[in-house]
């Protein structure tokens, strides 16, 4: 990793801002299903009480298995952001992770 990359690294991971990086996976549609969990920051981990080593390679379905039509949208939301290369700031609330 060159010295650019650490920095930009060292500056996402102090950020107070919660943030995410998924792999959206898609139906034979195309339309986002669920969102496999790349990378998170120290703030994901604070502000949600999961923790890195638990969730990063696993899915939002994985780690919130019940059921929820908030959950379902806010994949959905996410998915279509990311597929189309935009950005998004959304504030919910998930509760019954299996990776607490």
């Amino acid at each position: 990793m060159n010295q650019s990359d650490l920095l930009f690294k060292n500056i996402v991971e102090k950020m107070v801002v919660v943030i995410a990086y998924f792999k959206v996976i898609t139906n034979k549609k195309g339309m986002p299903i669920d969102l496999l969990i790349l990378n998170i920051n120290s703030s994901f981990e604070e502000k949600t009480g999961l923790v890195a080593k638990k969730v990063i390679g696993k899915s939002i379905n994985q780690i919130f298995p019940l059921a929820s039509k908030d959950k379902d949208k806010w994949i959905e939301l996410c998915g279509k952001v990311a597929l189309k290369k935009k950005s998004l700031q959304l504030k919910t609330i998930f509760k019954d992770s299996n990776a607490g």
